[in-house]
């Protein structure tokens, strides 16, 4: 399963589900630094980013400082970033695991959040979950299928 966007039709291919948002596009020459280095920089802070349509993973990939990326892989001037915001379904779009239920740590916790549908995305500590691998949805509850720690941070955001 994979996350890759189409720059012909502005959707996302999320595990099958296509997904359409308005991205903001640039090129690596956009960025500071020099052609083919890492640590170069963008001003931006989305929820999604790419990089020749395939998602880069936050923190292993790149980071976000006061609303500047900072790429830590090679970004060259012919490649193309696309940048993506969704919206939050929480008021702030993001929950702890002291919000499941079930003991830290533990798999199969379960999240209550009106409104939820499979119409969405999942993070914890900024790793995208895939819906049937890692989640499933039913009734307005998430159930995490891998351990989730009370430390860890859930984001929600739908489409």
């Amino acid at each position: 399963m994979h996350t890759v966007y189409n720059p012909f039709t502005g959707q996302i291919d999320y595990c099958g589900d296509s997904l359409t948002f308005n991205p903001v596009n640039y090129v690596g020459s956009d960025c500071t630094g020099n052609d083919g280095d890492t640590n170069r920089t963008l001003s931006g802070a989305p929820d999604l980013i790419f990089l020749d349509n395939k998602i880069l993973h936050p923190t292993s990939d790149y980071t976000i400082t006061d609303e500047v990326i900072t790429f830590n892989v090679n970004v060259w001037n012919n490649q193309n970033i696309t940048l993506v915001t969704a919206e939050p379904i929480a008021t702030n779009g993001t929950y702890t695991g002291n919000d499941c239920s079930g003991s830290d740590g533990e798999i199969n916790r379960t999240l209550g959040v009106a409104g939820i549908t499979s119409n969405c995305f999942i993070a914890v500590d900024n790793n995208i979950l895939h819906p049937s691998i890692d989640f499933s949805i039913e009734s307005e509850i998430i159930t995490f299928k891998k351990n989730v720690w009370n430390n860890q941070k859930i984001s929600l955001w739908r489409w």
